[in-house]
């Protein structure tokens, strides 16, 4: 169970959005001609880059539990750097799970 809301209001909108357009949901790419999976779908309304390219990393989008990088810096101190995980997740319900954007706005949200 997830404890609180995953997915920024403008995120979750954005899938609805592509729900709501018919957008076709693909798995294991962030694209597919005119389908997207849902990290595809949210980075696309939130860049509203024409011509977008899957090699455009999407604005920090999701909220979440942070995870602490356990690897050293060069120095050899704990890295110590934090990375949200939402991304990850958002990607295994939509590859491994095949939710839809709906429902990923539903439960996330």
């Amino acid at each position: 169970m997830i404890d609180g809301p995953v997915l920024t209001d403008e995120a979750r909108e954005a899938l609805v959005q592509a729900a709501l357009r018919g957008t076709e949901q693909c798995f294991g790419h962030v694209r597919d001609g005119d389908a997207r999976c849902a990290m595809g779908a949210i980075t696309e309304a939130l860049n509203g880059i024409p011509g977008w390219s899957d090699r455009v990393r999407p604005r920090v989008f999701v909220r979440g539990p942070m995870v602490t990088c356990p690897a050293t810096a060069h120095d050899g101190a704990p890295c110590g750097r934090q990375f949200l995980r939402s991304p990850s997740l958002l990607v295994h319900l939509n590859d491994s799970h095949r939710w839809d954007f709906l429902t990923i706005a539903t439960k996330l949200g």
